[in-house]
């Protein structure tokens, strides 16, 4: 229901949207495309898993890497950017987190999620905390992440 709504505020406002995603690998705008009529709001989708793709298609700088971490503000925000410039979209979409099992630190435990939205020079960013195995946590982001775009473009 939340991406039909996506869809129809798009399309209502003729706007377009992309997204550089991490933890979620892809479910995101995949969520989002299979709406009828996502084909005319739905530009491009990065699926930025190693930090190597963040710097090449979401235009990461390596430096927020080395410096922040892929899992940060920081990285979330400039996936949003870079998704968004990248694929000429008027919204951008960054998500980064630690799905798990592994890959957690005691500074990001699993379930770290950075989601960045970005519409009209607008951006937000909203660090999450979610629980549950690696499926749940994917899920949890995808729905955090549709709150987000909806609540931008309202």
């Amino acid at each position: 229901m939340k991406n039909k709504t996506i869809v129809e505020l798009l399309t209502a406002k003729q706007l377009t949207i992309a997204a550089a995603e991490s933890c979620t690998g892809g479910d995101f705008i995949a969520s989002i495309i299979r709406v009828p009529g996502a084909s005319a709001v739905v530009h491009a989708s990065f699926i930025t898993y190693a930090n190597e793709a963040k710097i090449k298609y979401a235009h990461v700088d390596p430096s927020v890497l080395l410096r922040e971490g892929a899992v940060s503000q920081a990285t979330a925000e400039a996936m949003a950017k870079g998704a968004a410039s990248e694929a000429n979209a008027s919204v951008g979409v960054g998500i980064t987190g630690v799905a798990g099992p592994l890959g957690g630190s005691p500074e990001k435990p699993v379930g770290t999620v950075w989601i960045s939205t970005v519409y009209n020079n607008q951006t937000q960013a909203l660090l999450f905390t979610f629980g549950g195995d690696r499926e749940a946590i994917q899920a949890q982001a995808v729905n955090a992440a549709s709150d987000m775009v909806i609540e931008a473009l309202q």
